[in-house]
């Protein structure tokens, strides 16, 4: 009896330790740890985002459709465009930037013209200090198109570098006017799916939010190639088409379901999110940073180490997994404590005002790379 109380008393010791030293355990740098945010890369929606996603029914959206453009040139996609017509779709987002222009783009200009409710894609570049954007790169006819091509900012928000990719911005404040664009421009989901039902505007102001959070579980696309357009025209008729070329290496990301995904089909999740009105609800991403902040911040050096513990004392269920399980299971106690002290406090200060409890107003820096801000240009 004794060895085995002091083996536990050890392992308890040991997890203090690392806990207070490192944060998260299980490192074999301090410095190396430290230097590497992608290793605390974790948010308590992630977990119900796993869970929801790994149940065998799923859900294939029939308002969207995913054409792969599969490194075509641009003659290829003049020729994509060129079908446009034939299917009369709802709004077709075309993601890929044409920023030089080049010999015998005539076609292309001209299937560009005749694709009905097309939305272009544009970068920006966030400025430093007052929290606005500027011109990054946006094809280059645009002015020309301005009238009746809309554009869409396609950054996606990341703290760093390969981070995941859990929210989508609504709207861009720019420093200076971009084409058309004079205060703000949406974001390409929203200009998307604005073409598509412009009603959907007054739902996103009403809402007010600056980031959504992606509702990605359990829900599933129709992806096409380009010569399976003519074939499947009946499933693609008077639907919303994103084109983007989802086997992009240079353009994938990490989500909270999966460790790849190309950005045209992040995209696709998030437009999924707004026109069927799948979004969290509004307090949900404040009360998940709150208790996130709980666990990582203000928890107890002795409280963030027992998913290590656990992890070391019972190897035999997988060590992996009981972290995972136990970390959430934390996070969840410290979101329980959370809501109790929130409903103490209103029940003793019912004078107090609410406030930050609606809209989230924090916006996480954008990583500016140019393959978290479109498809590189053909």
């Amino acid at each position: 009896m004794a060895p085995k109380l002091l083996k536990a008393l050890g392992i308890t010791i040991l997890a203090f330790i690392l806990s207070t030293v490192l944060m998260r355990p299980f490192s074999f740098s301090a410095s190396a740890f430290l230097s590497n945010p992608e290793k605390s890369d974790f948010a308590i929606t992630d977990f119900y985002s796993i869970v929801a996603d790994s149940r065998p029914v799923r859900t294939i959206d029939d308002d969207i459709v995913v054409i792969n453009l599969n490194g075509l040139d641009r003659e290829g996609i003049a020729q994509v465009l060129e079908l446009m017509p034939l299917l009369s779709p709802a709004a077709v987002g075309l993601d890929v930037a044409f920023v030089e222009p080049r010999d015998n783009d005539s076609r292309l200009l001209a299937a560009i013209a005749g694709c009905p409710n097309l939305v272009m894609p544009v970068a920006l570049n966030q400025n430093s200090g007052n929290g606005k954007f500027s011109l990054g790169e946006i094809s280059f006819f645009a002015d020309s198109t301005a009238r009746h091509v809309p554009l869409g900012a396609t950054n996606l928000p990341a703290r760093y570098a390969k981070s995941t990719i859990r929210e989508f911005r609504t709207f861009f404040p720019i420093n200076h006017s971009i084409v058309n664009y004079t205060d703000s421009i949406p974001s390409f989901v929203v200009a998307v799916a604005q073409t598509a039902r412009p009603s959907l505007a007054e739902v996103l102001a009403r809402r007010g939010n600056t980031l959504e959070m992606i509702n990605y579980p359990s829900r599933s696309f129709r992806i096409f190639n380009p010569e399976e357009i003519v074939g499947n025209a009946h499933l693609m008729a008077g639907k919303i088409l994103l084109l983007g070329d989802t086997d992009d290496l240079a353009d994938m990301h990490a989500t909270p379901v999966t460790s790849t995904m190309s950005g045209v089909m992040i995209h696709a999740h998030a437009l999924s999110t707004i026109i069927h009105h799948r979004a969290h609800k509004r307090d949900a991403p404040h009360r998940y940073q709150r208790a996130d902040n709980a666990y990582n911040a203000g928890g107890p050096p002795l409280l963030r180490s027992t998913p290590w513990l656990l992890a070391i004392s019972r190897p035999q269920h997988g060590n992996r997994l009981f972290i995972c399980l136990a970390d959430a299971r934390l996070r969840v106690i410290c979101l329980r404590h959370m809501d109790r002290s929130d409903e103490h406090m209103a029940g003793s200060a019912q004078t107090l005002p609410q406030i930050g409890c609606g809209t989230r107003t924090t916006l996480k820096p954008l990583h500016q790379t140019s393959n978290q801000i479109f498809n590189p240009a053909r």
